[in-house]
């Protein structure tokens, strides 16, 4: 019976033992999503106007924004899908332009269902911009260009190549902040084809 009670005082006294050791403060997961940037379209674009001037059509840049989960677990929740991007021209002549959204009707994948949104460790989710670089002055004003005449008198005039600079910010989960978007720059030349 003594063995016993003192079998019970040991067990008794490493379970308060046991409970006094604080467990850690939880912290929230750090740096669960990156972003960047891709241009999915030709590094040459056409643009078309009529005689006046006018611009009749024109192809703009595709732009992909890739938001990747680097959390080794599913991330799921609300989506609350808001972000922008800024586009700079930086050569040859600096211009800064007007700021694009983006929002849900730009999500490609995953898709968001009931307003949840879902991405698995590893993958991206991904949403497109298509952009085209409209301002209060013609955007390639002052960029050197050469030019053909057809016995048509269509004129092809094309441009030297121009640089753009991408930088913005994505959120998706209603739950995470939003983050910054790896900046990228790239070149895109354009060809005018100004009808008669």
């Amino acid at each position: 019976m003594r063995a016993y009670l003192f079998f019970l005082l040991v067990c008794a006294l490493v379970l308060q033992i046991g409970c006094e050791e604080p467990f850690p403060a939880y912290e929230e997961p750090q740096n669960v999503l990156s972003a960047s940037l891709k241009r999915t379209t030709a590094d040459t674009l056409t643009m078309v106007q009529d005689s006046s001037g006018m611009l009749i059509g024109a192809d703009p840049v595709g732009i992909s924004v890739f938001v990747r989960n680097e959390y080794v677990q599913l991330l799921q929740g609300d989506a609350l899908i808001d972000g922008k991007l800024n586009f700079t021209m930086i050569s040859p002549a600096p211009r800064a332009f007007s700021t694009e959204s983006l929002t849900q009707s730009n999500v490609v994948r995953p898709p968001v269902f009931q307003n949840t949104i879902a991405i698995t460790p590893g993958d991206s989710a991904e949403l497109r911009v298509r952009w085209f670089p409209a301002s209060k002055d013609f955007f390639l004003n002052g960029v050197p260009y050469s030019e053909v005449v057809r016995s048509d008198s269509t004129i092809f005039r094309t441009y030297a190549p121009v640089k753009f600079h991408v930088e913005g910010d994505i959120r998706l989960f209603e739950r995470v902040q939003s983050i910054a978007i790896k900046p990228m720059e790239f070149t895109q030349t354009y060809i005018i084809i100004i009808l008669h």
